[in-house]
């Protein structure tokens, strides 16, 4: 809990701190790309977390495997169209190729991330989950905030988007 509760804690004060050093147009940016992370992390599994996570309580370390190969073939197969997707958006211009890399970026690996972390509380480690989701939720936003408040070249939208996308990564590969 006090994990979670940390979490929720770390985003109010990356939300201060950029509503304090960051302009409206950061801020901006970052609702974007905040939304559209979320949105597509849902879009992207369809939430097939909850089959596969019913389908792990007690089962055997083969049939683990086996149920998260095929998970994540099937999350990959959504990646592919969904880079299809963003790919066209990126023709069209709808927002510049950088930021659209790191809405794509983050999705897929807070997709990901997600996927698993509930895959590893059916296999009965909540708590390592609940960890990992502090990582990908709440640390990074305590050394962006960090490194802007030493650094002020660092007060970017762009450190931040770096910091939730590192985050993601770490989280994903300690799982």
């Amino acid at each position: 809990v006090l994990l979670r509760v940390v979490s929720l804690g770390a985003k109010l004060i990356l939300t201060l701190y950029m509503g304090r050093y960051l302009g409206l147009d950061d801020l901006g940016v970052y609702g974007l790309v905040f939304a559209a992370v979320m949105f597509a992390t849902i879009v992207l599994g369809v939430r097939v977390d909850f089959a596969v996570a019913r389908e792990l309580v007690g089962a055997r370390p083969l049939e683990v495997l086996s149920k998260v190969r095929d998970q994540t073939v099937f999350l990959a197969t959504n990646y592919v169209l969904f880079a299809i997707v963003m790919a066209f958006l990126a023709f069209i211009e709808v927002a510049p190729l950088p930021l659209m890399l790191a809405i794509f970026f983050i999705s897929i690996m807070e997709n990901l991330a997600n996927n698993y972390t509930t895959n590893l509380t059916s296999m009965g480690r909540p708590v390592l989950s609940t960890f990992l989701f502090f990582i990908r939720a709440g640390l990074w936003c305590f050394v962006v905030a960090a490194l802007g408040l030493m650094d002020p070249s660092m007060r970017t939208v762009q450190v931040v988007l770096i910091g939730w996308g590192v985050g993601e990564a770490i989280s994903l590969a300690i799982c």
